[in-house]
């Protein structure tokens, strides 16, 4: 089976959202009031005196996953302000004070925060192949009702599309035009993550079998799974399968963290095997990336006399 990152394909479908014309004048707008130093540091005055929420935007950085997500919450927190600082320096405030990109920006704001989310909960070190499946089926069922709320002119999963429709009373009209547009957005996003993903619907069963062994499934349908997967005895499998499954004494452990530690591996060889091979599956890049990470701190500058066996032995102890 071949499957790539998953966190990875999960940055590559949050770009068919797009809404270029609101990201683009957003980051156009921060790197106008961070690049002169003295405008930065009046725009920073400003924002103590009118005791706002954040003290500064962020910058944003392409290649950072949660780097949009937060810029654009940031943004939108401190729009009106924002605002003020323009007209006091004579700039054009015309788009920022357009209801329908207002109200793009935060719906744009709300659907990077749910994908910055779900990075998040696939991000680590302790996270298997089935945590990592479990997250993105529940982000695909999530974007279903999303869907099925923006059809119906709901915006009960959506704050920062609430906080504008709260404090703009002319938005309401504006939204009930741009709801379709809105439930477009998420019905590709939704589709783009079934596409990608669609490798890991054949692994899904095996994942959810070794999971919990005593599920109520077709016995002879997982036998074929497993076996197809993992190149085993389709025949010897389903025996173990029944087996195991009218264990009594491993009934009793079927909750432990460590069940599959306590199966015989004799006995029960060919599930024990399914079940070792599904435990050892990456699901992403991230150990790999972070292992890298450390490597760049532990040989820093100041350390002229690691040698290599003194880095490894290190490396083994940050990873």
């Amino acid at each position: 089976m071949h499957y790539h990152c998953i966190i990875h394909q999960q940055a590559l479908c949050a770009k068919v959202i797009g809404f270029e014309h609101v990201m683009t004048p957003v980051v156009k707008i921060i790197n106008s009031i961070r690049s002169r130093a003295k405008q930065h540091r009046t725009f920073k005055v400003l924002l103590e005196e009118l005791s706002a929420e954040y003290g500064d935007l962020l910058l944003h950085t392409e290649i950072r996953w949660l780097s949009r997500g937060r810029v654009l919450l940031r943004f939108l927190s401190l729009l009106g302000e924002i605002k003020e600082f323009m007209q006091s320096k004579g700039e054009d405030t015309s788009l920022l004070e357009d209801t329908e990109w207002t109200l793009d920006l935060a719906f744009l704001t709300d659907i990077t925060g749910k994908l910055n989310h779900l990075n998040c909960e696939l991000q680590g070190k302790g996270k298997t192949v089935a945590d990592m499946i479990s997250a993105l089926n529940v982000f695909k069922a999530q974007m279903s009702i999303f869907s099925v709320h923006l059809q119906r002119k709901k915006v009960l999963h959506f704050p920062s599309v609430q906080m504008v429709l709260k404090d703009n009373a002319s938005a309401s009209e504006t939204f009930d035009k741009v709801a379709e547009k809105y439930t477009q957005v998420i019905n590709r996003l939704g589709k783009e993550f079934e596409n990608r993903f669609c490798d890991l619907d054949q692994l899904e069963p095996c994942v959810s079998f070794v999971s919990n062994p005593f599920m109520n499934v077709d016995t002879t349908c997982i036998a074929e799974q497993l076996s197809s997967m993992f190149s085993l005895d389709a025949g010897q499998v389903e025996i173990e399968i029944v087996t195991l499954q009218n264990d009594v004494h491993l009934k009793a452990y079927q909750g432990a963290p460590n069940f599959w530690c306590l199966v015989d591996t004799e006995k029960y060889s060919g599930v024990c095997t399914a079940a070792m091979k599904v435990a050892s599956l990456f699901g992403s890049t991230y150990l790999c990336e972070s292992a890298f990470s450390d490597m760049n701190f532990i040989k820093n500058k100041h350390r002229t006399r690691l040698s290599d066996a003194h880095l490894q032995d290190s490396l083994r102890v940050a990873v």
